[in-house]
C-alpha cells in the first residue's frame, strides 16, 4: 500500500492528492497539545482551546481523506505551534512539550514506511517542520518521492535545492477535471485552516489542479 507522509493535517490533500486513492496518510504532527497550551496560529484564528481544536482538525482530516478514499493515521507529536517557546519560565514551562527529535520521528514512522511499496514525503519548501519530517522519511526510504508543499510552493516557486540522496527528476501532474473538483472539495473540509491559509498565501485554489513532485529515476 502507498504511504503518503503529511507533516500537518492538510498537507497531503493540498500537495499530493493524485496518489491518495487507496493510500495510507500518516500525519506526523497530529497529536493533541496538553491542556492549557494555546498555539499562536490558533490564537490568530480566535481559538481559545487548542486541545479541543485539534480534535476538530482530526475530524476535518477524516472528512477530507474519506473523499480521497485514503486511510488516516495520526501520530502523537503535537504541531509545532504548541512546542515549548524560548524564554518560557516557571511552572507554565512544563505544560509545553518540546519538539520531536529526528530519531524519534524515524522510530515512529518506521512501522508504516519500512515495507510500503511506495512512499511520498514533503519536499520541505520554506517550512522547517516539513524539512524535519522529510529528513526522517529519507533516512528510512531514501528513494521516496518528494512532493511540492502547497501553499508554500505557490508563494516561493519550485526551484529549490532538494535533499541530498539519489538523483530525482521533476514530474508535473495535471489533475483531470473530476479529480481536481474532488480535491477542492476535500481541501474545503479543512474549514478551520483554509481561510487563514488563503489570507496568508493568496488565492492558491486554482493552482491545486497541478501537482509537482520529484521522483528517483528507476
Amino acid at each position: 500500500m502507498t504511504v503518503v507522509v503529511s507533516t500537518h493535517f492538510d498537507d497531503a490533500v493540498l500537495s499530493c492528492f493524485e496518489p491518495l486513492a487507496g493510500a495510507t496518510v500518516v500525519t506526523v504532527l497530529g497529536g493533541l497539545p496538553p491542556e492549557g497550551v494555546l498555539g499562536w496560529w490558533d490564537e490568530q484564528a480566535d481559538v481559545t482551546d487548542s486541545r479541543a481544536h485539534v480534535e476538530r482538525r482530526r475530524e476535518e482530516d477524516r472528512c477530507a481523506l474519506a473523499l480521497a478514499v485514503a486511510t488516516p493515521v495520526h501520530l502523537d507529536f503535537p504541531d509545532g505551534q504548541y512546542w515549548r517557546p524560548w524564554g518560557l519560565r516557571g511552572l507554565r514551562r512544563r505544560a509545553w512539550p518540546r519538539g520531536p527529535r529526528l530519531h524519534e520521528l524515524v522510530a515512529a514512522l518506521s512501522p508504516y514506511l519500512t515495507d510500503a511499496p511506495s512512499v511520498f514525503a514533503p519536499a520541505g519548501i520554506d517550512n522547517p517542520h516539513h524539512r524535519l519530517v522529510r529528513d526522517a522519511v529519507l533516512l528510512l526510504r531514501p528513494e521516496a518521492t518528494l512532493y511540492a508543499d502547497m501553499p508554500y510552493a505557490y508563494r516561493h516557486g519550485y526551484d529549490f535545492p532538494l535533499a541530498s540522496g539519489p538523483e530525482r527528476v521533476r514530474r508535473e501532474v495535471t489533475l483531470d477535471a473530476e479529480t481536481a473538483a474532488r480535491k477542492l472539495e476535500a481541501a474545503r473540509c479543512y474549514a478551520t485552516q483554509l481561510p487563514g491559509l488563503l489570507a496568508k498565501f493568496g488565492d492558491f485554489e486554482d493552482a491545486l489542479a497541478t501537482e509537482i513532485r520529484w521522483e528517483v529515476e528507476s
